[in-house]
């Protein structure tokens, strides 16, 4: 688990130790593994001898999403909506789908369809070819959804988050928007709605994606998108953002 924790905080305090005041995710806020060695502490390593190297490497983006569903007290019967189709957010609708929710995604494009399907979604919409509030209202029976999980973060989907959620509906922003968002606010209190933020994840998150990818098995496999060997890891970012519509995982393989 990449996550430090303080210990201290008021979110340590509280036991949500995914949200520390001080936290610094290894590869992020401090250096990561690209390096000869690397220390961690033995509380932060999770034991795994059943699960390919590959596989290990979906866990901690996938938990991120399965933390957002968890966030949103997801459970059989309700109908969800996940914003956004990349890692987070299929790991969201995996998420979802495995609490018996029924799970509508979203993205721009029709590139990203078969694999939101594969992984638990029911429907799929195309955000830049179809209305989405129509198509929402048409498959929730004009109630709207239950849970709304915004993994995009833009303006546009900060504020459709609110518009798609029904009355006494469940929002939550993994996502995050770096520039203002302008809101109705009065739908917050029409609506009564309860709004999540969802950081990083928790052991529980890890150990529950865990499991689901022992499940899947081989399935698991067609979210990595392309393999760089280390002589060309130069190039794995480049490609990532030249194919970034329909790529999920890239990944450097290191031996």
């Amino acid at each position: 688990m990449p996550y430090t924790t303080c210990g201290t905080c008021s979110s340590c305090r509280k036991g949500r130790v995914n949200a520390c005041r001080y936290n610094q995710t290894m590869g992020v806020q401090k250096d990561g593994g690209m390096s000869e060695m690397l220390v961690a502490p033995v509380e932060k390593i999770i034991v795994n001898k059943t699960l390919p190297s590959q596989r290990l490497a979906l866990v901690e983006p996938l938990s991120v999403g399965f933390h957002a569903a968890a966030r949103g007290s997801i459970s059989t019967g309700d109908r969800v909506v996940v914003l956004g189709c990349g890692m987070i957010g299929v790991g969201a609708i995996m998420g979802a789908a495995a609490r018996g929710a029924e799970v509508i995604a979203v993205d721009l494009g029709s590139a990203k369809k078969d694999k939101a399907l594969a992984f638990g979604a029911s429907h799929f919409i195309a955000s830049g070819e179809q209305d989405v509030d129509a198509i929402v209202n048409e498959l929730t029976g004009g109630d709207g959804a239950d849970v709304v999980i915004e993994a995009v973060g833009v303006p546009d989907t900060f504020v459709k988050a609110v518009d798609l959620a029904c009355f006494a509906g469940r929002v939550v922003y993994v996502g995050y928007s770096k520039a203002p968002v302008s809101y109705n606010t009065s739908l917050f209190n029409l609506k009564e709605l309860d709004i999540h933020g969802s950081r990083n994840a928790t052991r529980a998150d890890f150990e529950a994606v865990i499991a689901h990818l022992e499940d899947l098995g081989d399935v698991a496999d067609d979210l990595i998108s392309k393999m760089f060997p280390l002589a060309d890891a130069a190039e794995a970012l480049p490609y990532w953002l030249r194919e970034r519509a329909d790529t999920f995982k890239v990944m450097v393989k290191c031996a």
